[in-house]
């Protein structure tokens, strides 16, 4: 069978999170082509420019495929895109790369699933209005709208609330682990469904090119 491995470098280690949707949108493609494969997915993040997290990152992590994730935070998303080709071109080593770039920041891919915020809040049957924009709104601060809504759907008070909110960080990653399925975002926001499009693009080369050698 075949082996995809499959590294996601983020800004920081919050950007963990963005595994679940990259993991999602995997499965989705070999299931849409009737594909069988193994697939892997490793985290890496650290300080400095494109080119040298790219280095460091793949010395740590080897990949058939790097997948590279920079928030656009009111940039243009194309100049983000650029930056990160840019920094590929500098590492001749470098497998296919497939850019993330969300237009505001990480948060902004969980806004969309109400159910998955209210079970990474221990509350599932919580009735409290969460208040949530559609997904595909410009939320210009979707890392505190997340935190909020996280708070409104725990439903707790006082000392209870002050130990949820010192943890709101995983509470975070828990949302995307909680999110069943990635598809009505993908439907709603262009800078996600263009993420989905690159790395389907990116998957069939690899698949092609895995058809193509000698040892399959």
């Amino acid at each position: 069978m075949r082996r995809l491995v499959v590294t996601l470098l983020g800004d920081g280690p919050s950007d963990r999170c963005l595994l679940e949707p990259l993991r999602w949108r995997i499965r989705a493609w070999l299931q849409a082509g009737n594909r069988e494969a193994e697939f892997t997915t490793q985290f890496a993040n650290g300080p400095g420019v494109v080119e040298v997290k790219i280095g460091r990152a793949l010395e740590s992590f080897p990949a058939d495929l790097l997948v590279v994730h920079r928030d656009a935070e009111g940039q243009p998303a194309d100049d983000r895109r650029r930056e990160i080709e840019a920094g590929a071109d500098a590492c001749p080593e470098a497998p296919p790369i497939v850019c993330m770039v969300p237009v505001r920041m990480t948060e902004a891919w969980l806004l969309f699933d109400e159910r998955a915020i209210r079970l990474a809040a221990d509350n599932p049957n919580g009735t409290v209005p969460l208040s949530l924009p559609r997904a595909a709104d410009g939320d210009t601060d979707p890392k505190t709208t997340l935190s909020r809504a996280l708070e409104q759907a725990a439903e707790k008070r006082g000392r209870r609330l002050k130990r949820f909110k010192e943890r709101l960080s995983r509470r975070r990653l828990r949302v995307a682990e909680h999110v069943a399925d990635y598809e009505p975002l993908r439907q709603a926001n262009p800078d996600f469904a263009r993420f989905c499009d690159d790395l389907d693009a990116a998957l069939e080369r690899w698949w092609e090119e895995e058809s193509e050698s000698p040892d399959q």
